[in-house]
This record gives structure tokens, sequence and C-alpha cells, in this order.
């Protein structure tokens, strides 16, 4: 699901979903998609999505929201999951143009 945040200008934006993207419209043709693998690392080590929640403090249900792409991942989810998995940030979460 594609999340574009459009700024139409300071203090307003605009949430839009598309698959597993976020994009943001910095300025007038500037975007910027962040996408994350969360969902291939786990299953490649067979952890299921509970129990990483569980390891991390957060609920399953944002975990699979994050996954999926349906909500923003704060700073510390991104570093918790990081830390969980053993790997850089930028391993799990890929920011495109």
């Amino acid at each position: 699901m594609l999340i574009k945040l459009q700024v139409l200008f300071i203090g307003h934006i605009i949430l839009h979903n598309d698959n597993k993207k976020i994009s943001i419209e910095l300025k007038e043709g500037i975007f910027m998609a962040v996408t994350n693998n969360i969902r291939e690392i786990r299953e490649q080590r067979g952890i299921y999505q509970d129990d990483l929640a569980a390891a991390i403090g957060y609920s399953t249900k944002t975990v699979g929201r994050i996954e999926r792409g349906d909500s923003t991942p704060s700073a510390e989810f991104m570093l918790r999951i990081s830390k969980y998995f053993n790997m850089l940030v930028e391993d799990v979460f890929h920011v495109e143009d």
C-alpha cells in the first residue's frame, strides 16, 4: 500500500495509501518512498508475527500494519525491529526516490 504524504503548504499534509510504500512530497517534484522487508526477514527466520510483536514491545496489529505499509513506523519502531533482527535499519527499511 503506497502512503503518499503531499505537502501543500507548511502544516498541511495529505495522506494516500497504495501498496507497501510511503511517499512524501517534500516540495514540488521531490518524492521519497520508504519500504520495508520485515515480513520477508521474519518468514526466513521462522518468526511468527505475534512473537516479533511481543519481543519488540508492540502489538501484533501494529506490526502487521507496518509490514503491509498501512502505517508509518516510528523511529523507535524501526530501531527496535532492527535490533531484534540484528540488522542495520537501512537493511530493513529502504528509501526510494
